[in-house]
């Protein structure tokens, strides 16, 4: 009856009252651990030891195994620095070691023999002492023993007795080009862009737009003489006071040509030259004189214009390159 259903109800509210309580303890409960966590977090942040983070250097230096070989061809090859040599400073000096078989020296004793005997280096050494122009060999009676950067760089107990001594020099004439390249030859190429889309037009006028392309490259070609033109005219100051004392050096090339630190140049590599009578010099001599003198420009022009790579995919560049040399060595030679 209605007693029974009052007490029904009486349960009921019973049961939500102590669910409510309930779930209010809980909700303070969950306060209090909230509480408790941030207080723990704090009190581990307080007491932490402070951590230095350390970045690792990425490793740039390689690990130095050998020194420096400075050039290396069929006759032999240059180390830096220079093999040690008994009772002589060889700070200031660089090593060439020559290979026995190109050189036709049988024994170290012969080449001894032979190169110490060449009267270019006791010419050179009569004319420039000091070598303010000409670098030439000098000699070690008692060679040391290599380092570990000169065997590195494939000097031996055997092939040192082939070697003498050069003095430090700067840098060849021929890697100084090759950098200078860099402000001429973007204009160049670009140029040769332009004059292929013509070309396409008008493949028969492809003469003449070559020659238009040199014409549009005239201030460009004005300024690589005037760059090289102090160079050359130095450079064969230097050939000429060599061939006034019946020397002839024979490979007179940009990389034969130093370019010291106080901006002097020297010429280097008399190992093939030649001496001759200067008061009666035949005419091989003199056309080396004159061989000498182009070699050496029309070296310097291409490796302005080109950098040396002359084995070019664009036919039309290599073509323009040719022309843009060929202008820059009349002017020099005029």
């Amino acid at each position: 009856g209605e007693k029974g259903l009052l007490n029904v109800l009486e349960q009921l509210l019973a049961s939500l009252q102590l669910r409510v309580l309930l779930l209010e303890e809980l909700h303070e409960v969950a306060k209090v651990f909230h509480l408790l966590l941030c207080l723990t977090s704090l009190l581990s942040v307080l007491t932490m030891k402070p951590t230095r983070r350390v970045r690792r250097r990425k490793q740039t230096r390689r690990k130095r195994r050998g020194g420096k070989k400075l050039g290396e061809g069929m006759y032999g090859f240059v180390v830096d620095p220079a093999i040690p040599c008994e009772g002589k400073d060889t700070s200031g000096y660089v090593s060439k070691v020559l290979n026995p078989k190109e050189s036709k020296y049988d024994t170290p004793e012969s080449f001894l023999t032979k190169t110490k005997s060449n009267p270019v280096f006791a010419k050179l050494k009569e004319i420039d002492p000091e070598q303010n122009e000409f670098i030439y060999a000098e000699f070690c009676e008692n060679v040391g023993e290599p380092s570990e950067e000169n065997k590195a760089d494939g000097v031996t107990n055997d092939n040192k007795k082939y070697s003498y001594l050069l003095k430090r020099g700067g840098m060849s004439l021929e890697r100084e080009f090759k950098e200078e390249s860099s402000k001429y030859i973007p204009q160049i190429v670009a140029t040769s862009v332009e004059l292929e889309k013509a070309i396409k037009l008008m493949p028969q006028a492809h003469q003449e737009y070559m020659n238009v392309g040199v014409d549009h490259l005239k201030p460009l070609i004005q300024k690589i003489v005037a760059y090289l033109k102090p160079i050359v005219t130095r450079v064969l100051e230097l050939r000429d006071k060599l061939y006034a004392n019946g020397i002839s050096q024979g490979d007179l090339h940009p990389g034969n040509v130093l370019r010291m630190g106080d901006g002097t140049l020297r010429i280097i590599d008399f190992d093939g030259t030649q001496m001759f009578d200067p008061k009666n010099p035949n005419r091989h001599i003199a056309d080396f004189k004159d061989e000498d003198g182009v070699m050496f420009i029309e070296g310097a022009a291409w490796l302005i214009v080109t950098k040396n790579e002359r084995d070019t995919a664009d036919l039309g560049l290599s073509i323009l390159q040719g022309k843009v040399v060929q202008k820059v060595v009349d002017m020099l030679q005029a």
